[in-house]
């Protein structure tokens, strides 16, 4: 992207886990971005004017920080182009993260329809006619996770031994696990759409388990354990492959010269169940933390 002047970047769901992992990292150090953090109502955006506020004063006095909020609704805004108007790029979290495997709810599958396709369809809609250089799209781990699930009634367990002693790569066929997983899935080829039709430049990040307090072993002793020992993604890493996501050129990266790309985003861990190879080569970002550490004798029980 933009090397010399700040890059323009906008955050939908940034009331949200990584959303804040972001904003924090972003509003508390130095650096080359201009961020306008977008949340669906005025609480969510007092939480996070409060959040500014508070890492800001982590700054030399001589520093200052440009990020804002900003109130919308991507289902309902009938002028979306005009709020991103001016911006870089587009990082799109905003998501009903519910990974309940019942698909046949109803009351879901109406959250999913309304949160996740259609507000990704509008978003990507109002960056091509706002001129927006890059979209990038939260994806999930819940795109493949049908293929290494543990218990089908529980996204949150893992079966270690479907992949028969191999790590899942980027390209290996999706299935979701999921009406969470399948929007997912949905959009990023959606992504692809619009990077064929308009030029668009998408990345979308399968993004592994993000924990509050950045503490993985909270679920020790849980059936969710090893999977949570495979697909941690640490702040600091997470704020890694953004970035990366943000900055990476895309040229010469992409499948015939569509400028769409998907990536991996969990920590480097020794339990993980992807190959995050091309991951790695594709973003030029290498993720340092690993969920092990947390879950060795001598780590805080």
């Amino acid at each position: 992207m933009r090397s010399r002047e700040a890059t323009r970047v906008g955050v939908t769901g940034a009331c949200g886990r990584i959303g804040r992992v972001l904003a924090r990292h972003w509003t508390s150090h130095s650096h080359n971005r201009d961020v306008t953090l977008f949340v669906r109502d005025e609480e969510q955006k007092a939480a996070l004017d409060a959040d500014i506020i508070a890492s800001a004063a982590q700054l030399p006095p001589t520093t200052t920080t440009t990020t804002t909020c900003r109130v919308v609704d991507l289902v309902t805004c009938t002028n979306l182009e005009e709020v991103f108007s001016g911006l870089d790029v587009v990082i799109h979290l905003a998501a009903l993260v519910d990974c309940s495997t019942d698909a046949s709810n109803v009351r879901l599958w109406n959250g999913i329809l309304h949160n996740n396709i259609a507000a990704t369809y509008n978003v990507l809609n109002a960056c091509v006619k706002a001129k927006v250089k890059r979209v990038i799209l939260a994806s999930s781990n819940h795109v493949q996770h049908g293929i290494t699930i543990g218990d089908p009634k529980d996204p949150r367990t893992l079966g270690p031994n479907k992949l028969g002693g191999r790590r899942m790569h980027i390209g290996d066929d999706p299935w979701p696990d999921s009406l969470y997983g399948a929007s997912k899935l949905f959009a990023e080829d959606l992504g692809k759409v619009y990077a064929l039709r308009y030029g668009l430049e998408v990345v979308a990040l399968r993004i592994g388990w993000v924990r509050i307090r950045d503490d993985p072993s909270d679920l020790r002793g849980t059936p969710s354990e090893p999977f949570m020992r495979a697909i941690y993604l640490s702040y600091k890493d997470c704020i890694g492959f953004f970035n990366a996501a943000i900055d990476t050129p895309l040229k010469g990266k992409t499948p015939k010269g569509i400028p769409f790309m998907c990536a991996y985003a969990c920590s480097n861990n020794t339990l993980r169940v992807w190959d995050l190879s091309q991951s790695i080569l594709r973003l030029g970002y290498s993720p340092t933390d690993n969920a092990e550490l947390f879950f060795l004798p001598s780590a805080k029980l």
